[in-house]
């Protein structure tokens, strides 16, 4: 990246006066004060300074000077929280003392609010000058490159290494190989193919530790060993094209006309300005991981957080790590195998369990594991710039790390991709976009996917089943929050709104609790008239709504019900749906997937798609549906029916990464790169579960309001921890419960379950 030197400056900053360097910071200050007045600025003696750190002698006109040659205006650094105390003292003691200053400059590390509002209540009080200069100024005058190497050298005091004792637990998981994969794939050009960016890669990696100055050379036998001996599966991949891409690099010249590698008698080497470059990239990466951790560091801050934060932070990192090695392994599943299941979600929770595993220098109790998995959903989903760059670089460094562990190959699947993607979108993505609506850009992380496939020209195709799905899906939302949420509204905390079953409802709890949103009307109104959603009878209203807005909003095209029936044998597909009807939750479903598939495969037939490998067709299904083929196989074959129809939202994701593409995540896309397609980001109650829930909390409302408002966010943890979870978009066949609660008696086993439940529940709040 480069990291921005005023994000390091402040990084540096705040280390001072969280981890007792006032030394270190005042001797910066010096610096500065001196590089800023040149010879007109003294520092005095760390020691006996009677609290003055530097002061002017010689000064212009306007400035005074004692007559005894005593500063006039002084200088005055501190880490101190409490920095107008200490400017009184200073004064008041140095006034005592006979000396009468006529300005105070005060330098410190912190940050300070509304520093004009303060500056102005000393100067009434004390009737001299004062100058503050905090965290923002000093951050202002490194983005300016004002004493810019004081800057630097302050930052490699403070943050220059990961030797310092906070970082030890941190692992940089940045080897060379992927910064050189990086530093390919940031400055790739469309003439190269991903598998030729990684052959370039390797070898460069491969000569890290050569020096000509030293006479450290490598022969091309000894470079490909060398890959061979930590890729075996190169030798599948690279080892046709290995000596034209060592001849190439080494007549490639960079932009400044360097070569990229040198071939001497003695063998290969990489030149000093390639090693530079590495040397530059390893301290970037140690750059951005600092920054991150100090971002995290504060998310953990906000949360209460207050021990052991360093082995939280690392649990947090290995966690990224874990998501993104899952996402390799289950692109190579899917290519390798017709199995469905290897379709699932990877879960922000198994994440943080499979981290934990690794983790064993430290034992993590619930309450971590919970603030881990609270905080990094904050960071996918609302993610600063800092964090969303180091996502961006880890998703594409730890797939790339599995890949080219144990299959290089698939690259060349991306490689393949020319066509113009002609993608059927499914309900559940469309929802899932809509339920961004108040995230920032980067945290809209399906409505970017499909931004990015309208840039690269694809046709993104609505049936009208979907359309009428995601109508069902705010019908059913608008439904459970005027039974279900709509009483205790402004008593939901986000431990518990995590746990709402219905999509829609809980993305506005959630922007609720934010202060994004003021109602459910406007959220709603967002996509359509709120009465049109709630009420079924406007259901034709509500949906021609949708139909203007998500084809306009999301570039859609827009394809009924005639139309799709029109073009597939109707025969087959409906002995399609008659097999799919166990495996989904109502008919109507099965029908919508079944008719879908055998279009696909119909389109596919006539336009004569073929490929080789499962990413090389045109048409597909865009959904994390995943129960079609594995239900239907024997039919499948017996009809000729096409396979691998489905495209997973995450497969997006892996084609930017793999894909060259210079246009895209390598320049402008990079900050609303969508990492966390294809992750879980957590499982809720099921809806009757969560229904009779709220329904005997507005029983004990009629009776005690104030004991109910208690009791609900305790009832609703007690009862997920007590309870299976689980994570389903599809609400279809929830309407009648919601739309008849009192007809639906309760289980006697549930009755009393969720009685013991609130009688814990009861206990937990008096105990608070």
């Amino acid at each position: 990246m480069g990291a921005k030197l005023d994000e390091l400056v402040l990084l540096a900053l705040e280390r001072t006066y969280k981890g007792d360097k006032g030394f270190e910071f005042e001797n910066f200050a010096q610096k500065i004060s001196r590089c800023k007045h040149g010879d007109d600025y003294f520092a005095t003696s760390p020691f006996k300074d009677g609290g003055v750190d530097g002061f002017k002698d010689r000064f212009s006109e306007e400035l005074v000077v004692s007559k005894h040659r005593k500063p006039g205006i002084i200088y005055q650094y501190g880490t101190t929280e409490d920095f107008e105390k200490k400017i009184r003292s200073t004064y008041h003691s140095l006034k005592h003392n006979g000396i009468n200053v006529t300005k105070i400059n005060y330098f410190t590390a912190r940050s300070i609010s509304q520093l004009t509002k303060h500056i102005d209540s000393l100067e009434d009080e004390l009737d001299i000058a004062v100058s503050i200069t905090d965290q923002a100024q000093f951050c202002v005058m490194a983005a300016n490159s004002e004493c810019k190497k004081i800057f630097q050298e302050f930052v490699a005091t403070m943050i220059g290494s990961l030797e310092d004792e906070a970082d030890k637990n941190i692992r940089l998981d940045y080897p060379s190989l992927y910064l050189s994969a990086w530093y390919k794939y940031e400055n790739r050009t469309e003439a190269n193919k991903t598998i030729t960016n990684i052959a370039d890669s390797l070898i460069i990696w491969a000569l890290r530790n050569t020096d000509p100055d030293k006479n450290i050379f490598m022969h091309e036998h000894q470079i490909y060993e060398t890959i061979e001996q930590e890729f075996p599966t190169a030798k599948h991949s690279i080892k046709s094209i290995f000596r034209d891409r060592l001849a190439h690099l080494n007549k490639l010249r960079t932009e400044f006309s360097r070569q990229s590698i040198q071939k001497h008698k003695q063998g290969y080497c990489l030149p000093k300005e390639t090693r530079e470059d590495f040397q530059e990239k390893n301290q970037n990466s140690k750059e951005l991981l600092l920054l991150t951790k100090s971002s995290v560091l504060k998310r953990l801050e906000e949360q209460g957080c207050i021990k052991h934060k360093e082995e939280i932070v690392e649990l947090l990192l290995f966690s990224i790590k874990n998501i993104y090695m899952k996402q390799g392994m289950k692109l190579l599943q899917s290519i390798t195998s017709d199995d469905e299941e290897s379709y699932n979600d990877l879960s922000l929770i198994d994440a943080v369990e499979s981290a934990i595993e690794e983790l064993t220098n430290y034992t993590y109790t619930h309450k971590n594991k919970e603030l881990v998995y609270r905080v990094l959903r904050a960071m996918l989903v609302n993610p600063d710039h800092i964090e969303q760059e180091y996502l961006t670089r880890s998703c594409y460094l730890y797939i790339m790390h599995y890949i080219m562990h144990n299959n290089m190959d698939i690259v060349n699947y991306f490689d393949e991709r020319t066509k113009r993607l002609s993608l059927i979108v499914h309900s559940d993505i469309i929802v899932l976009a809509m339920s961004e609506e108040y995230l920032p850009k980067e945290g809209q992380h399906y409505r970017n996917m499909l931004a990015y496939l309208n840039q690269q020209g694809a046709e993104l195709i609505m049936t009208e089943e979907s359309l009428t799905e995601i109508y069902m899906q705010l019908h059913i939302a608008s439904l459970s929050y005027r039974h279900d949420i709509q009483p205790f509204e402004n008593d939901f905390t986000a431990s518990s709104v995590k746990y709402i079953p219905v999509l829609m409802t809980r993305a506005y709890m959630y922007n609720k609790i934010d202060r994004l949103v003021s109602s459910w009307e406007e959220f709603v109104n967002n996509f359509c008239t709120p009465m049109n959603a709630l009420n079924k009878s406007y259901q034709v209203q509500a949906k021609e709504e949708l139909k203007i807005y998500l084809t306009d909003k999301y570039k859609l095209e827009y394809l009924s019900s005639h139309e799709l029936k029109e073009n597939i044998d109707t025969a087959v597909a409906d002995a399609l749906t008659q097999i799919l009807i166990p495996h989904k939750k109502k008919p109507i479903m099965a029908e919508h997937v079944a008719n879908v598939n055998v279009y696909i495969s119909t389109l596919r037939d006539r336009n004569k798609e073929v490929s080789s490998n499962p990413f090389g067709y045109q048409t597909y299904w865009l959904t994390r549906e995943k129960t079609v083929y594995n239900s239907a196989k024997d039919f499948f074959n017996k009809h000729q029916l096409g396979r691998r129809l489905i495209m997973r939202p995450e497969f997006i994701m892996e084609q930017i990464i793999l894909t060259p593409d210079s246009k895209s995540i390598a320049k402008s896309y990079t900050s609303t790169f969508p990492t966390a397609l294809g992750i879980q980001m957590s499982q809720q109650l099921s809806i009757p579960t969560f229904t009779r829930i709220m329904k005997k909390l507005n029983e004990i409302k009629g009776l005690d309001e104030s004991r109910a408002k208690a009791l609900l966010n305790n009832v609703i943890q007690i009862t997920a921890e007590d309870t299976t979870l689980t994570h389903d978009l599809s609400v279809y066949e929830q309407e009648d419960v919601l739309l008849d609660t009192d007809a639906e008696e309760m289980h006697e086993s549930f009755k009393m379950k969720l009685e013991s439940i609130i009688k814990q529940a009861e206990k937990k709040t008096q105990s608070k």
